[in-house]
């Protein structure tokens, strides 16, 4: 007798502020998956998985589990859409679009590349403010987007206090 184990997976939903757990089989495709998080949400505009901060979607017969049990990474949930995030910095504009499974902290890198405002520095040393708000380096442009394909934020400067 063989015996199905299962899995339990944390993702990120667009849209969507908090992440949900979803105990999956360890067999189960990444088609499987999306299935479960559509029964699970009633989001049936949920259609892509994706790896954090990855270009590509997971194939939908891909076993993901067994990627997980390689190396531990976020997977995101989202729909076909994209975000064109816009970013204003000391009287510049740029703009790029972005996966929604794209963290802050690349969006950060590309602002601070040559492809953006060309900044010297790291990441570490600015922020993306949406209003008051400061994004944390870990959240995902599809879950600071709301939903929404544009996201539109100011990239400042990370001040930390001196002691």
């Amino acid at each position: 007798m063989s015996t199905v184990t299962s899995y339990n997976l944390v993702l990120a939903i667009q849209g969507m502020a908090k992440p949900i757990e979803l105990e999956v089989p360890e067999t189960a495709t990444a088609a499987d998956i999306l299935a479960s998080i559509r029964e699970r949400t009633g989001r049936d505009d949920l259609v892509e998985l994706a790896f954090e901060d990855d270009d590509e979607a997971v194939d939908d017969g891909d076993r993901v589990v067994e990627s997980l049990r390689r190396e531990f990474r976020v997977l995101h949930a989202s729909t076909r859409q994209r975000v064109t995030v816009i970013l204003k910095y000391e009287g510049q504009r740029r703009e790029r679009i972005f996966r929604p499974n794209a963290t802050i902290r690349r969006v950060i890198g590309w602002a601070i590349s040559e492809e953006g405002f060309n900044l010297e520095g790291k990441p570490a040393e600015f922020q993306i403010k949406l209003g008051d708000r400061v994004l944390p380096p870990d959240m995902h442009v599809g879950q600071a987007a709301r939903g929404a394909c544009e996201l539109s934020a100011a990239l400042v400067h990370n001040v930390k206090p001196q002691g």
